[in-house]
């Protein structure tokens, strides 16, 4: 499903959080063979950190939604690097986060420069509107409901129980 996207040494897979970075960026990984990087490695938000591993590793797959606005950036610096946008529903993204509680939502706001509003929204908006053109042949969008045609795929009633990083049963 991911295979085309080979042709660059590393992968950034980004959006909002509950889109479903995480297992896209494992299927990304699988399908390629290049190493996943989860979010954990870089402590979720620190730049330093997630600049180090990109510019020290190759043949990667990097999970990074929390610094979903620098994805541009980090592109232009690293014009060896593709940069996959996830898209979710922001209902279904919502639903998720109540369903494991997950209660970030205002230090995310302040990563975006804001102190209110609907941070999904917000990071599609700055990618729609900008972020997506400075990449240019970079920039990839992915569907969360297609990931359901990968072998990696769990389906939502197998999922009702996961815990906010799990992706397998």
């Amino acid at each position: 499903m991911f295979e085309h996207l080979t042709r660059w040494s590393r992968i950034l897979v980004t959006g909002p959080q509950r889109s479903g970075t995480r297992i896209c960026a494992k299927m990304i990984a699988a399908d390629t063979g290049f190493d996943y990087v989860d979010e954990s490695s870089f402590y979720v938000d620190s730049l330093n950190h997630l600049w180090r591993v990109i510019r020290d590793r190759h043949r990667i797959v990097i999970q990074a939604p929390a610094l979903s606005g620098y994805a541009n950036l980090l592109g232009m610096a690293d014009r060896n690097m593709a940069v996959v946008m996830m898209r979710r529903d922001l209902k279904d993204i919502a639903a998720s986060e109540r369903r494991i509680k997950w209660e970030w939502g205002f230090p995310e706001l302040l990563r975006l420069h804001a102190i209110k509003g609907n941070p999904a929204e917000m990071k599609y908006g700055n990618w729609d509107f900008y972020q997506k053109q400075d990449l240019e042949d970079q920039a990839y969008e992915v569907a969360y409901d297609a990931l359901a045609e990968h072998p990696l795929w769990v389906p939502k009633e197998d999922r009702k129980h996961f815990t906010y990083k799990q992706t397998e049963v």
